[in-house]
């Protein structure tokens, strides 16, 4: 066998392997089946420098309303965006998540941006294993708020998304 061959056999059969393992490694739930389990929530209205109105967004793009979790289930958030709005250039801003259930509220997630000169704090926050809400997260932003997008998943009540593999 020539020695360019035996390279491109070895090559052939490395890209083979991983194409395999990635198929065993990957999970069960795909983008086109989730049944409904990933979650993009958006903010539809702030009073307060608080989301009054938090909204899912369908896959086609249509807004409904969100309350809560379905019953028996909670929300794994793993990914925070916001933008703050007319923040003196250079000062920081900061966005926080707590639950709705909690009085007075104990912060879970909380996530700082400094201002760029036309005003505005922006930042997001990733959550490698997510933070759990059986209630609605309540978002706020301490100055004035433009936008706050949550992602993540649905689980089932008391399951992490540690047990599902």
């Amino acid at each position: 066998m020539k020695p360019y061959s035996r390279t491109m056999m070895l090559a052939l059969s490395l890209g083979l392997s991983a194409v395999a393992l990635t198929f065993l490694h990957s999970p069960t739930v795909s983008a086109g089946d989730n049944g409904g389990r990933f979650v993009t929530l958006v903010c539809g209205a702030f009073t307060s420098n608080i989301c009054t109105e938090v909204e899912r967004v369908a896959p086609d793009g249509t807004l409904t309303p969100f309350t809560a979790p379905p019953p028996g289930q909670e929300l794994v958030v793993t990914d925070f965006i916001w933008k703050a709005k007319l923040v003196v250039p250079g000062q920081v801003a900061f966005a926080t998540l707590h639950h709705a259930a909690t009085t007075p509220p104990h912060d879970v997630a909380f996530s700082t941006a400094v201002a760029t000169p036309d005003g505005a704090a922006v930042a997001e926050s990733h959550f490698t294993t997510g933070t759990q809400f059986s209630d609605l997260p309540i978002i706020f932003i301490s100055s004035t708020p433009d936008v706050a997008i949550l992602q993540g998943y649905l689980v089932g009540h008391g399951e992490s998304d540690f047990s599902r593999h």
